[in-house]
């Protein structure tokens, strides 16, 4: 599991130490979330930078990692709103096939499923909220990245662009 966030950990320690306090302090405020107030079940994520870059663009997005079972089992449940520049980022050990639903999710979401190199090999536009229906793809996959519906096709993201973050080792 630590394995998962040593490209992030890493970084920590060519920071000066007011920026370590800063970006300690944005983490734990970033974990604040409305649904623990509402009796909901707390669960925390770290924000990571993300780009996508198709042929001729890049598309910078700020995602929620979830890395965890817990994370992963939450995602995006009873959040009412998200951003266009948001997502999460449901990264796995080791390639898989990816399952996911929308129980419990308010908003409707683009799922990309995403190989271990960045590489988008598969898109699911426009899930419905509250479904029970299993979106997969049935070749594994490293990731998914859950978008709000329509940003994929709002930027003209497809199959074979390429997705960047530290988790896939191909940030510059």
């Amino acid at each position: 599991m630590l394995t998962a966030y040593l490209p992030f950990l890493k970084n920590l320690f060519v920071l000066s130490h007011s920026s370590k306090l800063l970006l300690f302090t944005l983490f734990f405020l970033t974990t604040l979330d409305i649904n623990d107030i509402k009796g909901q079940s707390p669960v925390s994520f770290i924000k990571s930078k993300l780009i996508i870059e198709s042929n001729i663009k890049k598309y910078e997005f700020v995602v929620d990692v979830a890395l965890s079972p817990s994370q992963q089992s939450r995602g995006l449940m009873f959040r009412h709103k998200l951003d266009a520049n948001s997502g999460m980022l449901f990264f796995h050990q080791r390639e898989r096939v990816a399952s996911m639903w929308m129980h419990n999710t308010y908003i409707p979401l683009d799922m990309l499923f995403i190989d271990s190199s960045g590489k988008i090999v598969h898109i699911f536009y426009s899930a419905t909220p509250h479904s029970q229906a299993i979106i997969s793809y049935d070749q594994p996959v490293r990731a998914v990245l859950e978008l709000a519906a329509g940003v994929v096709n709002t930027h003209g993201i497809r199959i074979g662009d390429e997705v960047k973050n530290t988790l896939f080792n191909n940030t510059d």
